[in-house]
C-alpha cells in the first residue's frame, strides 16, 4: 500500500516487534500515543503524597490511599482491552525488554518449552506478580465497570489514579465536577 511509504522510519522498530512477516507490511500506525497513569492532584495534595517514580514508592502511595479509604486505582476491566493496556502494560514496563523477548521467542521456533530462554514463565512471572499486586489496589467493582464508567468515576474523585492514556483526558474533562 502506498501509505506504508509515508511511515516515519523511526517507527519501524516499534511496528516489527510483534507483527512481522518477511516481505510484508503487517501494521500501519494511524496514531502513536503513550499510556500513562493519570492522577488526581487534589487527592494527592490532600494526603501529602508525591508522584511515585519507583515501584516501592507506588506501593507505598497505594497503601496510604487505601488506608485512607480511597481506591488507589480506578480500574475498568469490564472492557477487556483495559486490562492489557492498563495493569499488564504498567507492570511489564521496564522489567522485560519486549523487542528482545519477541526476537528470542521467534528464534526458538517450535522448540520453545518451559526451560527456553524465551519461556513466558521465566520472562513474565515477575511482571504478572506485579499486576496481581496492583489489582489489589483497585476499586472493588472494577469487573463491572467499563471505560466510560471509569472516566466518569475518575472525574468524580472515586479513584486517585487511572491507568489510561491521553485519549481519556478529554472524556474525563467532559464529566469533571464544575
Amino acid at each position: 500500500m502506498p501509505e506504508a511509504k509515508a511511515i516515519n522510519p523511526k517507527l519501524w522498530p516499534l511496528l516489527t516487534q510483534t507483527a512481522e512477516y518477511p516481505g510484508r507490511t503487517c501494521a500501519i500506525p494511524y496514531s502513536m500515543m503513550s499510556a500513562s497513569v493519570i492522577y488526581n492532584k487534589e487527592i494527592f495534595a490532600q494526603h501529602g503524597l508525591s508522584v511515585p517514580t519507583t515501584w516501592p514508592q507506588l506501593v507505598t502511595v497505594c497503601k496510604t490511599l487505601q488506608n485512607a479509604g480511597i481506591a488507589p486505582f480506578y480500574n475498568t476491566i469490564k472492557d477487556t482491552w483495559t486490562v492489557g493496556q492498563g495493569m499488564f502494560d504498567y507492570s511489564i514496563g521496564g522489567m522485560v525488554d519486549v523487542p528482545q523477548f519477541f526476537s528470542t521467542l521467534n528464534s526458538q521456533g517450535t522448540s520453545l518449552n518451559a526451560g527456553s530462554a524465551a519461556s513466558f514463565e521465566k520472562n513474565l512471572k515477575a511482571p504478572m506478580d506485579r499486576m496481581v499486586e496492583l489489582a489489589a489496589f483497585a476499586n472493588k467493582d472494577a469487573a463491572s465497570r467499563g471505560y466510560a464508567d471509569g472516566n466518569l468515576a475518575f472525574s468524580q474523585g472515586k479513584g486517585a489514579m487511572y491507568m489510561q492514556g491521553p485519549w481519556a483526558l478529554n472524556e474525563i474533562a467532559k464529566t469533571a465536577r464544575q
